[in-house]
């Protein structure tokens, strides 16, 4: 079994990988006596969530170095180029002069590593935040220097499951397993929660806007998650019950916790999704 930060190893030389390989696409035959301008970027890392009630910042950022975080160019008629952040030049890089070019910035996407020690990259990770920024698009003008000033912001819902009562007060006569599992509505971004689960689940949600730069809270991303609740039998005799439930809109860069807790006549399940920085509870039951 692979221990966690044997997982952050691999999937961060994965990603080294990816940009290796997305750099080797990106030579350029530019001079300075081409039609070219300077980009510079002076990018605002920000590595803290949302205060939670205590008025403490809980920090996210687990190891991550913010030199290696990738640095991607893109644009309709350029040959797409590649950086670390650490090593892009201070004084700027020679481009072509034109519209309608897209640059982002990114700590290297999330997955888990399954039971074969198997990389699934879905978008969702057990405390592993994912950080990204964007100017899209920008001009570069002919003998000037073009500034792109943005904030590289933690764009993960942070997502705790708690199951409040776990054996037989916990799910009905009969049945031995509970379980939950997490999808996001946008993409295939999901995880499966147990009550011995106490990891932090991340969730990728892309930032709303681009123009202007996101450079905060305002402009963080938003996504909606379909919970399904699982009571098992586990010899297989009885069917497994399915309930499920829609959350409304939660919000990148903040903390969730969903509650999940039998009624004692076990006919229905009573669930609560907090949202930990606001104090905000919204009920919702579920009738077996």
């Amino acid at each position: 079994m692979q221990t966690l930060p044997q997982t952050r190893l691999l999937i961060a030389s994965l990603f080294t990988a990816s940009v290796l390989l997305f750099s080797s696409c990106s030579e350029h035959d530019i001079t300075e006596e081409s039609e070219t301008g300077t980009l510079q970027i002076t990018p605002q890392v920000s590595m803290d969530v949302v205060p939670e009630s205590n008025g403490t910042k809980a920090n996210t950022v687990y190891g991550m170095e913010t030199n290696d975080f990738g640095v991607f160019i893109t644009g309709t008629d350029y040959n797409n180029s590649s950086y670390k952040l650490g090593t892009f030049p201070a004084e700027g890089i020679l481009m072509p002069a034109g519209d309608n070019f897209n640059l982002t910035i990114d700590s290297g996407w999330i997955g888990v590593i399954d039971g074969d020690g198997n990389s699934d990259y879905r978008g969702a990770g057990w405390d592993t935040p994912f950080y990204k920024g964007a100017y899209n698009p920008f001009s570069v003008t002919q003998n000037n220097v073009t500034t792109l000033s943005f904030a590289i912001l933690q764009t993960t819902v942070l997502i705790d499951v708690e199951f409040i009562q776990t054996g037989d007060d916990g799910i009905p006569a009969d049945y031995e397993t509970i379980e939950a599992e997490v999808t996001a509505s946008w993409a295939d971004k999901h995880l499966k929660y147990t009550p011995a689960e106490t990891r932090t689940g991340h969730f990728i949600a892309d930032l709303k806007m681009t123009t202007p730069p996101a450079t905060s809270i305002a402009d963080y991303g938003t996504d909606t998650y379909t919970v399904v609740v699982n009571l098992v039998d586990a010899e297989g005799v009885l069917p497994t019950i399915n309930k499920t439930f829609t959350t409304a809109e939660l919000t990148a860069n903040h903390k969730y916790t969903f509650e999940i807790k039998m009624d004692i006549t076990k006919t229905k399940l009573d669930v609560n999704v907090i949202d930990v920085a606001a104090q905000v509870e919204s009920p919702i039951t579920l009738y077996i």
